[in-house]
């Protein structure tokens, strides 16, 4: 007997089959067959996702939901996202112009408090997305913390005039000393501005926080009862429909 994804093709016939499902005896063959579950199995079988993998087809029989599965866990998606966010709002703090920019000089002057204090941000919430990428599986993620390194890396000579090392793992240190006494202009051409060292960790920034997001909502899947299951806020990647 030919088969359809496990159930007989006789099956078919006579839930499918106009001649066959005539009269009560036809109601009562429908009424027994959803009763029993093979309308299910049918169904199943025919909205399968994966047409061209037999064993796929085969599968849905019996599997209660498809849910993709993200590369990295819940944890290092949150991490990255979390730690991007931050560096993204420090490094967009130093790109700020007009009146709210921490490079307006007052009495020819510029704070250099205010500037060392955000720049001292910067570099921690940068050593943070280097250490939250270093756990990350996903190769978009990894290329964009390497081309911010690589950032890092071209401007490393301009960096170290203002007090900014980088150091072998990629991450940076902060000498305030040094800083303090730097030209506050050097500073200002590294990090304010369009196409500045600062402009692009910030872009990087919102690329590896871009596809973190896209990473985390492959496990997003439906229930059952319709309701909505999200892996990332909620964190179960085994979340059920029954």
């Amino acid at each position: 007997m030919s088969t359809f994804y496990g159930i007989g093709s006789d099956s078919v016939s006579s839930l499918f089959s106009s001649t066959s499902s005539t009269g009560t005896s036809g109601i009562l063959s429908d009424f027994y067959s959803i009763r029993n579950g093979s309308y299910k199995k049918l169904l199943r079988a025919y909205y399968s996702l994966d047409k061209g993998d037999s064993s796929s087809k085969s599968s849905t029989t019996t599997k209660k939901t498809t849910t993709s599965t993200a590369t990295d866990s819940t944890k290092t998606l949150s991490s990255i996202k979390s730690s991007t966010d931050e560096l993204k709002a420090s490094a967009d703090k130093l790109l700020k112009t007009g009146t709210k920019s921490l490079f307006n000089m007052k009495d020819g002057e510029y704070d250099v408090d205010a500037i060392y204090s955000a720049v001292k941000s910067f570099v921690e919430d940068y050593n943070d997305v280097i250490d939250a990428t270093e756990e990350s599986n996903t190769k978009n993620i990894a290329t964009n913390s390497a081309s911010m390194i690589t950032s890092t890396m071209a401007n490393s000579k301009m960096l170290s005039k203002i007090g900014i090392t980088m150091e072998t793992d990629g991450k940076l240190t902060l000498d305030k000393t040094e800083f303090m006494k730097a030209d506050m202009n050097k500073v200002k051409s590294l990090f304010n501005g369009s196409g500045s060292y600062g402009y692009q960790i910030s872009a990087k920034a919102s690329m590896i926080n871009y596809y973190a997001s896209r990473e985390a909502g492959k496990a997003n899947t439906y229930t059952s009862k319709g309701s909505y299951s999200y892996n990332y806020s909620s964190g179960d990647l085994l979340n059920k429909l029954y």
